[in-house]
């Protein structure tokens, strides 16, 4: 556990660099994962959830769907990084209904931290919880924001 950007990998901050990863693999036997705090750890190894973290998981949500500026949309994802695979179904819905409404997210959705966001949650979007145009909209949105195909964003094999 640590929050030093020195074992993280430059990719992904949720990943350890892979020497440290490759020596520990061959030390230990074992995987080595990087937490950024306690609760993330908890979570990940015994999921056990506190009661803050579940505030803190919503007030970022929250920030992320209200921001007023590219500015505030960039902190408010990687305040909702740690806990993007501890989102609930009904997080994933208002995260992705919030991409189609809040004019912040949509206009920086090449941005990598936008889209690497948005590609982790939108394949986990049950099709039943928005309309077709609306899911129509996303898959344009985030496929023209990188070279994925249009199957790839949600995990269809309609297009």
């Amino acid at each position: 556990m640590s929050t030093d950007a020195d074992f993280a990998s430059p990719l992904d901050r949720e990943v350890p660099r892979q020497f440290l990863a490759d020596e520990w693999k061959a030390r230990r036997l074992g995987t080595l994962r990087l937490h950024s705090n306690i609760k993330v750890f908890f979570k990940a190894k015994f999921d056990l959830e506190f009661a803050s973290q579940v505030e803190e998981r919503k007030a970022a949500i929250k920030a992320l769907l209200h921001s007023l500026s590219f500015a505030s949309t960039h902190a408010a994802i990687a305040e909702l990084e740690p806990y993007v695979e501890f989102l609930d179904i009904e997080d994933i819905v208002e995260l992705a209904k919030g991409a189609l409404e809040n004019t912040q997210i949509r206009w920086i959705a090449t941005d990598d931290d936008v889209h690497g966001l948005y590609s982790k949650i939108l394949p986990k979007v049950p099709p039943e919880s928005m309309n077709a145009e609306d899911l129509a909209k996303l898959k344009e949105l985030f496929a023209n924001a990188s070279n994925d195909t249009l199957s790839d964003i949600l995990g269809d094999s309609s297009s």
